[in-house]
């Protein structure tokens, strides 16, 4: 579930539980990524994308899921219920999409 609020620009991309996390979200992959050359590069994915390495494929996913962590503030739907859905920026009834 996608956590947003409608008035603030406040989100949060999902809750935490022990089978999906911003941890399992990388660690999902890292075992192929680490059978790797660091320095190896990963080819661009269309004319927006460019051609990036290993290393900095891990360094951005890391850098994505500590954003994630950062920013969530309700760890389980539960919590989110609990607090009747409100954003804790601004106070407004956030949405599940």
């Amino acid at each position: 579930m996608y956590l947003r609020c409608p008035t603030c620009e406040w989100s949060q991309d999902d809750y935490w539980d022990d089978h999906y996390n911003p941890i399992t979200c990388v660690t999902d992959w890292l075992d192929d990524l680490l059978h790797r050359d660091l320095d190896e590069m990963i080819p661009a994915d269309g004319p927006h994308t460019p051609a990036v390495s290993v290393r900095e494929l891990l360094a951005r996913a890391f850098e994505h899921e500590a954003a994630a962590i950062r920013q969530m503030k309700y760890w389980t739907r539960e919590d989110a219920k609990a607090n009747e859905f409100r954003c804790p920026v601004c106070g407004g009834f956030c949405l599940e999409d």
